[in-house]
């Protein structure tokens, strides 16, 4: 009865989506980042993640302090590059999988002030451009359901506020996971082959 179920709910839940809203507000030297994630409307989890910006910044996730700092960065590089050389053409499916994500509402507003008028205004000029060309780079990579809307809003210091609602079925992430698992199989034949091959070299 219960496969039944789950066979019959399966189409259903295959084209449920997942919605994650983003809100990142950027004043001064401090940034504070939070993630929504809903399905069907129900918030399901959240992340809540200040951070207080530096050469070592200090953030929390959900009230948990932490601190970023260089042999975290390494650390990081290190991991992608495990990460890289376990999972054939990685990039590949990163490219493929951020292709099943679509925007479905954006709104980006910034702004910096200076004393001078017209260094203002070439500032703040600057920063519009940087808005357009940062959109036009996402769009390369994930979908656009909706216009971008961008805001300049100069004052005393830089700041900036992002509000976005990032989409993706459940489906596409199953199969998304399929794939990364069928690339991490096939890396590891690839190498299999390679050391049978410099075996049989030496013999």
């Amino acid at each position: 009865m219960i496969k039944l179920l789950f066979l019959l709910c399966l189409p259903f839940i295959l084209f449920v989506r997942i919605k994650f809203a983003i809100t990142a507000v950027c004043k001064g030297k401090s940034l504070e980042i939070t993630i929504n994630m809903k399905v069907m409307k129900l918030l399901i989890k959240r992340w809540h993640i200040p951070i207080e910006l530096s050469f070592n910044p200090e953030y929390k996730v959900n009230r948990e302090k932490k601190m970023f700092t260089k042999n975290d960065l390494q650390n990081m590089k290190t991991k992608f590059r495990i990460i890289k050389e376990k999972i054939y053409h990685l990039k590949h499916w990163a490219v493929g999988t951020l292709k099943g994500f679509s925007i479905d509402s954006f709104q980006l507003s910034a702004g910096a002030g200076l004393e001078r008028p017209d260094w203002n205004a070439w500032l703040n000029g600057g920063i519009a451009i940087a808005q357009a060309l940062f959109v036009q780079q996402l769009s390369r990579v994930i979908r656009l359901n909706t216009l971008p809307q961008f805001s300049i809003n100069p004052g005393k210091h830089f700041s900036a506020d992002l509000s976005c609602i990032i989409s993706v079925s459940a489906g596409h992430l199953i199969r998304a996971g399929m794939m990364l698992l069928i690339r991490r199989i096939g890396s590891r034949l690839k190498k299999r082959e390679k050391a049978g091959g410099f075996v049989g070299a030496s013999n």
